[in-house]
C-alpha cells in the first residue's frame, strides 16, 4: 500500500541519515597525528594507495598500539582502486579472489573486499534531507578522503536515546495520509587514535 511504501522510504532515509551522522562523528573525532596525505589522487597512475594505507595503519599502531582492520571509502574511490595498476597486480599475483565485474554497492565491497589487510566497506552513495524535491545531496564519505580504523566497540558506540517511532494520521481536508518517523541516537567515539584519515585521494 501507499502507506507501507512511504514508511519503508522514510525508514531508509532515516537509516541513511543515521549513517551520515555516525560517519561525521568518526571523521571529526580522528586524531590529527594519525592523518596521512596521499602522494597523489588514487585515480592517478603516479599514486601509491597501498603505501598510503600502510602509512595510516602504521600511524594507528604507533599511537594506539592497535591493528586497524577497516577501510571506509566512497563509491568513486572504490572505482579508482579497482582501476589502479598496483591493486590489480596484488590480486593478479597474490592468488587472492576478487570480482572486477561486481556492481558498486553500499556495504562490504564485492570487487575488492580486502586490501592491505583491511576489510573494505563502501558508503552509501548520497545523503539528502529531501532528495525527491530536488534538494542538494552530499556524499556520506567524500571522494577526497578515506577512513582507516579499528572496527568494533572499542572505537565507539551509538546510544539509542529514543527508539524508532512511527506516527500516521489522516490529513484533514485531503485524501492523504501523513506518516512521521523519528529516532534519537547519540554516536560516541572512545578512542580517536584508532582512526586515521587519508586525505587528497
Amino acid at each position: 500500500s501507499l502507506v507501507t511504501d512511504e514508511i519503508e522510504f522514510l525508514a531508509d532515509t532515516l537509516a541513511l541519515r543515521e549513517e551520515k551522522t555516525i560517519l561525521d562523528v568518526v571523521v571529526a573525532g580522528a586524531a590529527a597525528g594519525n592523518a596521512v596525505s596521499a602522494s597523489a589522487q588514487w585515480s592517478s597512475s603516479s599514486s601509491t594507495p597501498i603505501a598510503d594505507l600502510r602509512d595510516a595503519a602504521k600511524n594507528v599502531l604507533t599511537s594506539q598500539h592497535t591493528q586497524v582492520d577497516t577501510l571506509l571509502i566512497s563509491p568513486q574511490v572504490e572505482l579508482d582502486l579497482m582501476n589502479h595498476a598496483d591493486v590489480k597486480d596484488i590480486y593478479k599475483y597474490s592468488g587472492k579472489t576478487t570480482n572486477a565485474e561486481a556492481p558498486v554497492v553500499a556495504g562490504r565491497s564485492r570487487s575488492i573486499p580486502n586490501i592491505a589487510g583491511l576489510d573494505v566497506y563502501v558508503s552509501d552513495a548520497v545523503y539528502g534531507t529531501s532528495i525527491p524535491s530536488g534538494s542538494s545531496t552530499s556524499a556520506l564519505i567524500g571522494d577526497g578522503y578515506a577512513v582507516v580504523c579499528k572496527r568494533g566497540p572499542s572505537l565507539g558506540l551509538t546510544y539509542v536515546a529514543e527508539p524508532l517511532t512511527v506516527r500516521r494520521w489522516n490529513d484533514e481536508g485531503t485524501r492523504s495520509v501523513r506518516v512521521q518517523l523519528f529516532k534519537t541516537f547519540i554516536p560516541v567515539i572512545f578512542r580517536s587514535n584508532q582512526i586515521s584519515i587519508i586525505s587528497s585521494i
